[in-house]
């Protein structure tokens, strides 16, 4: 007797989970659809607004950096109205919250993003320059994001953040 009242109750939990699955197959494809088109429309926007802030600005760096930052905030626009289809809005409400934890353990990241975005914006280097930093002396090969890089003058590739440069 014991066995079958065990079969039941794990017969009862796979099909109201198989139930529940079929009643949000039809959300979970517009979720699909939803976030393909984000990531398309992302794209698109990422693009124009580099082109458009190549010309106005004539700064390669920074139009990079503000194109892929619209990227990145339309991309989790997308994803969190994925997740609403689903209807998982506490798990935005977590995911939200927990961007917020992420930050401060990325602290670092993110001052290295913001001493390179104001590099961009200023200017102090360009690609080719030589510069010396922490004990390191080279010449710039690359200005990026959220670090530079440089050729030694030892034949090594070194790669310096940003927020000790800046």
């Amino acid at each position: 007797m014991e066995i079958k009242k065990y079969y039941d109750v794990i017969v009862g939990k796979v099909t109201g989970w198989v139930e529940q699955l079929v009643a949000m197959l039809p959300n979970f494809v517009l979720a699909i659809i939803v976030l393909v088109s984000f990531v398309f429309v992302g794209r698109v926007i990422r693009n124009l607004v580099n082109r458009l802030l190549n010309k106005t600005l004539n700064n390669s760096s920074l139009s990079s950096i503000i194109s892929k930052m619209i990227y990145v905030i339309v991309l989790t626009i997308g994803s969190f109205a994925a997740l609403s289809l689903l209807n998982l809005d506490k798990t935005v409400t977590s995911l939200l919250a927990g961007a917020g934890m992420l930050g401060l353990a990325f602290q670092d990241i993110a001052t290295n993003f913001i001493a390179g975005f104001f590099m961009a914006i200023k200017r102090p280097f360009k690609i080719g320059d030589v510069i010396h930093c922490e004990g390191q002396s080279g010449v710039i090969k690359h200005i990026g994001i959220r670090t530079t890089e440089i050729a030694s003058f030892q034949g090594q590739e070194v790669i310096i953040p940003n927020k000790l440069l800046f």
